[in-house]
């Protein structure tokens, strides 16, 4: 029976990595195009994935994938064209054609892209690429153009800046109790993460010298944040992380150390991604595929036309150098689930309690 490996890419937020569905077809094969593609206006540069799926009668499917000139569209030296049409929306809801960008073919390596292993060829490792700003007010509709003359297409409006009113750098983060973010809904987002970043420093004597050095952990705090799902208040989405969770993630993923002569709590960084409906309903439907009654012959949804994939947006906003309210300080020092990590009490106001 003949088998078609389709790469679909699974991440959001930030890195690019692939998964792999199989399915048996019956019906004759023809060149199938796989499309990965998240515009964000913030990026300085954007980044779109462009394969194809492979068929042979003569080789094994899985010895294929290991051919990287197998993954790539190219017939007789003739290159694949791909571009992106940006669209303004006209008063009586038209769109009008503005501009088309022409997408450059790099190879990831080259730009400092390291693709996870798996089944699937690591080098060479192609993208396509530009560096014209992407306007969150446009539409945009990706247009690619195969050597074999195939038309594959997919279109996108664009997920929208929101605006944050906690957490806030002028405001201290306190976990003695559960802490709650608030952010107005973001246009077209149907779904939103949370990361957020502790920041610390560690000190420990090398070679009879004090040596401290800056750590960083990461928590996803909020993953597939559905918008009709979530709380909201005043118009306003509302995030409740726990404090109970925060406290185990730091026992979970800093280690007891007795070299360590003392921590130091740092800021906080947050990072929250807001993504598309369309983004929403991929990771509904790949997630699906893996559950222990799933068959892989289920169908894979895609917004690519003539082709198979995701081409959609999210918009990240960050919040850095929010400061820990003394008393978390003191509670990450001193409490029964932090306190063997060796945290320094708040030095301007300890807690005479917390020895």
């Amino acid at each position: 029976m003949k088998k078609l490996f389709i790469p679909l890419i699974l991440t959001l937020i930030l890195g690019i990595s692939a998964c792999s569905t199989d399915f048996d077809v019956n019906s004759d094969w023809k060149e199938i195009t796989i499309v990965y593609g998240l515009l964000n206006p913030q990026d300085d540069v954007q980044y779109i994935r462009i394969q194809k799926a492979f068929l042979s009668e003569d080789t094994n499917a899985l010895e294929l994938a290991q051919i990287g000139d197998s993954l790539y569209h190219n017939s007789n030296g003739e290159a694949l064209r791909a571009t992106l049409e940006e669209y303004r929306t006209q008063s009586n809801g038209n769109l009008i054609l503005d501009k088309t960008i022409t997408l450059q073919k790099v190879s990831a390596d080259d730009e400092g892209i390291v693709k996870e292993g798996g089944v699937f060829a690591t080098s060479p490792y192609f993208l396509y690429k530009t560096t014209t700003p992407i306007n969150e007010n446009r539409t945009y509709r990706l247009v690619i153009n195969t050597p074999a003359g195939n038309v594959v297409s997919s279109e996108t409006n664009m997920v929208k800046d929101f605006a944050v009113s906690r957490p806030n750098p002028e405001i201290s983060v306190s976990f003695l109790t559960d802490y709650n973010l608030f952010w107005t809904p973001a246009e077209n987002a149907a779904i939103y993460d949370v990361d957020l970043y502790f920041n610390y420093t560690e000190t420990r004597k090398i070679n009879g010298e004090d040596v401290t050095e800056s750590k960083r952990i990461k928590w996803d705090a909020l993953t597939n944040g559905q918008t009709d799902d979530l709380a909201t208040t005043g118009g306003a989405i509302k995030v409740e992380l726990s404090s109970d969770r925060f406290l185990s993630f730091l026992a979970n993923n800093i280690e007891a150390d007795s070299e360590v002569i003392e921590r130091v709590v740092g800021d906080l960084d947050f990072t929250i991604w807001a993504g598309s409906e369309d983004f929403l309903t991929f990771n509904q439907v790949a997630l699906a595929q893996f559950g222990i009654t799933s068959s892989q012959a289920q169908p894979t949804y895609t917004n690519v036309e003539n082709g198979v994939g995701l081409f959609t947006s999210r918009f990240r906003k960050e919040i850095n150098d929010v400061p820990v309210l003394a008393t978390t300080i003191d509670l990450i020092a001193c409490g029964d689930v932090t306190g063997h990590l060796n945290f320094a009490r708040d030095p301007e106001n300890p807690n005479p309690n917390c020895q």
